[in-house]
């Protein structure tokens, strides 16, 4: 599972081994440029994906990852990441994911609060949306105040290999994590199998 974290957050914050014991799977962790140690501080979407396709790349060639094997797994600004990286990836067929799993998506970063279209916009996932063809897994809080939840809906409908849509009852942005969101993930990631 090559996951892509969220805004504010680092990979230190993350606990790898029960991460990795949670969804049964080896885990990747890595930070985009502006963000934890990264050599680069300088944040940007650019940065953002030269990131994420490096560790991509690194992955396959260092430790011989088959493509169809790897979950891509974002979490909020990390959904802007991980749908890059799925649509990316989705032009050769040799190089498709398993899946990717969308933890309180955005449609874009405008769009999280005005539904216009401005030149400019960043992490543009309603566009990256049609072009994956990988089975997708979309998590949402209900109370969410940060990312409404009303952008997972629309989202959902832009990708033509929706596996589930799940709004979690009760939960806010920061809060999802639970025994239920990880049963949900697993679920879906061992599906593919």
């Amino acid at each position: 599972v090559l996951v892509c974290h969220g805004n504010n957050e680092d990979i230190g914050e993350v606990d790898v081994e029960n991460l990795a014991k949670l969804l049964n799977s080896n885990i990747c962790l890595f930070d985009y440029a502006g963000y934890g140690l990264h050599s680069n501080m300088n944040a940007s979407e650019g940065e953002c994906k030269k990131d994420v396709i490096y560790v991509y790349n690194y992955l396959v060639i260092k430790y011989k990852l088959c493509p169809g094997d790897l979950v891509i797994y974002g979490r909020s600004l990390g959904t802007g990441v991980a749908c890059y990286l799925a649509r990316y990836l989705n032009f050769n067929k040799n190089t498709r994911i398993r899946a990717l799993v969308l933890i309180s998506p955005f449609l874009s970063a405008v769009k999280i609060v005005s539904n216009i279209n401005i030149f400019g916009d960043i992490f543009m996932n309603y566009l990256e949306a049609p072009k994956v063809s990988s089975p997708v897994l979309i998590i949402h809080g209900d109370k969410d105040d940060i990312v409404p939840v009303k952008n997972s809906i629309e989202l959902s409908e832009y990708f033509k290999n929706l596996y589930e849509l799940v709004i979690l009852k009760n939960r806010c942005h920061n809060d999802m994590l639970s025994n239920e969101f990880y049963s949900i993930i697993r679920r879906f990631i061992f599906i593919y199998e």
